[in-house]
């Protein structure tokens, strides 16, 4: 009797377990600004991709990976970030999803001919526009990263892009 009421729970729960277990893939443009001394600030352009798992409607956990490249005094300037941590969805109207982050990993960067490697932190949101069931565009992500070639002050990226979920 038990075994049966187990498995009828089971049953009848797992379409509503299913439709709430969402797939979400970003692939965008990403826009960094970094403290580079002696010269102060370095503008940097590459790319950020997230792959975001979602427990529930809103709550999921994402992976995250990005490059950016650049030049400075006459120096090739890299970055890269891998990070990994929760994010929350806030549907507030119904085309626009507001979602913030906090995740944790390890960055990788260049310059000079140092290569340094350092724990990372990154915190920020953004705003997705909805354009369909499985398409939305990332319409601004702001991330303060810290782990960079400084300790002084967080690097600040800005990205835009893609959103497919399935």
């Amino acid at each position: 009797m038990q075994r049966s009421a187990v498995l009828l729970t089971i049953f009848l729960l797992a379409p509503h377990i299913a439709r709430a277990q969402k797939n979400e893939v970003f692939a965008g443009y990403s826009f960094q600004v970094m403290e580079a001394r002696p010269s102060g600030f370095a503008l940097i352009n590459g790319w950020e991709a997230t792959y975001t798992y979602k427990f529930s409607g809103y709550l999921g956990i994402s992976a995250d990976a990005s490059g950016d490249y650049g030049t400075v005094t006459n120096s090739r300037m890299n970055f890269h970030s891998y990070l990994f941590g929760p994010q929350m969805e806030f549907p507030v109207v119904p085309k626009l999803m507001p979602f913030v982050h906090a995740r944790l990993g390890w960055s990788r960067s260049s310059f000079q001919g140092l290569i340094t490697r350092k724990p990372s932190f990154d915190l920020g949101g953004g705003t997705d526009y909805k354009a369909s069931n499985n398409f939305s565009i990332r319409l601004i992500q702001a991330d303060f990263i810290t782990g960079n070639f400084t300790q002084s002050s967080p690097e600040i990226r800005f990205s835009t892009g893609m959103v497919f979920q399935f």
